[in-house]
C-alpha cells in the first residue's frame, strides 16, 4: 500500500474545458444511522437523521464541560493532576465539534448532497470516534482524581465548585458514552469514483 500524504486528494481534482475544477474522487454516503436504512427512508432522511443523532450529544458534552470551568473548584484551581484531564476533555469537545462540523459541512454542500468526499471523511470520521473515547477517559479521570482530592485535602473553600465540577463531568461522560453508542451505529457505504 502506498504511502498517503496530506494533499494526495489534490490529485482527484480534474481541470475541465470551462477551467474549473471538478472532483473526481470517491465518495462516502451514509447507509445507514441507528435502525434507519437509506434504502427504506432516503438519503435526505438518513443524512438529518444524522445530526439529529450526533450532534446533541457533542454540544451537550462540551457545553458541560466548559459550565464546570466557570465556577472555582477545589482541586481544579491547583492541583495539575486534576487541571489536566478537566483541560483534555475541553479540549477534545472543541476538536469534536470542529470535525463534525467539517463532516456535516461536506454532507451538505457540494456537488453530491448526502455524500461526503473522501478526503474529508478519511479526515473527520475516525477521528470522532478516536475523540469521543478520549473524552470518556478523560473525563472520567476527572471525576476520579476530583473525589481524590476532596478525600485526601478535605472539602477546601470552594466545595460547591467541586461538587458542579463532579456533575458536569458526569454528564460529560454520559453524553460522551452516547454519543460512542451512537457513532458505532452509524454506517457508511463508499460509492466510486466518477468516471471521465
Amino acid at each position: 500500500m502506498a504511502k498517503k500524504y496530506w494533499n494526495d486528494h489534490l490529485s482527484n481534482f480534474k481541470l475541465e474545458d470551462s477551467g474549473e475544477y471538478n472532483y473526481r474522487g470517491s465518495f462516502y454516503a451514509l447507509d445507514s444511522v441507528g435502525d434507519y436504512q437509506r434504502d427504506s427512508m432516503g438519503r435526505d432522511f438518513i443524512s438529518r437523521r444524522f445530526l439529529i443523532v450526533l450532534w446533541p450529544y457533542i454540544i451537550i458534552s462540551l457545553a458541560a464541560s466548559l459550565l464546570a470551568g466557570m465556577f472555582p473548584a477545589t482541586g481544579a484551581m491547583n492541583t495539575w493532576y486534576v487541571i489536566l484531564p478537566f483541560g483534555l476533555t475541553i479540549a477534545m469537545g472543541f476538536l469534536l465539534v470542529y470535525h463534525l462540523a467539517k463532516l456535516t459541512k461536506g454532507l451538505f454542500t457540494g456537488d453530491q448532497r448526502g455524500m461526503v468526499r473522501e478526503y474529508i471523511f478519511d479526515k473527520t470520521w475516525n477521528r470522532i470516534g478516536a475523540f469521543t473515547k478520549v473524552m470518556l477517559v478523560t473525563s472520567a479521570l476527572t471525576i476520579v482524581l476530583e473525589v481524590f482530592h476532596l478525600v485526601i485535602k478535605g472539602k477546601g473553600d470552594h466545595f460547591s465548585g467541586a461538587i458542579i465540577l463532579l456533575i458536569c463531568m458526569a454528564l460529560t461522560a454520559l453524553s460522551g458514552g452516547l454519543l460512542l453508542h451512537h457513532y458505532t451505529r452509524v454506517k457508511w457505504q463508499k460509492i466510486a469514483e466518477k468516471q471521465s
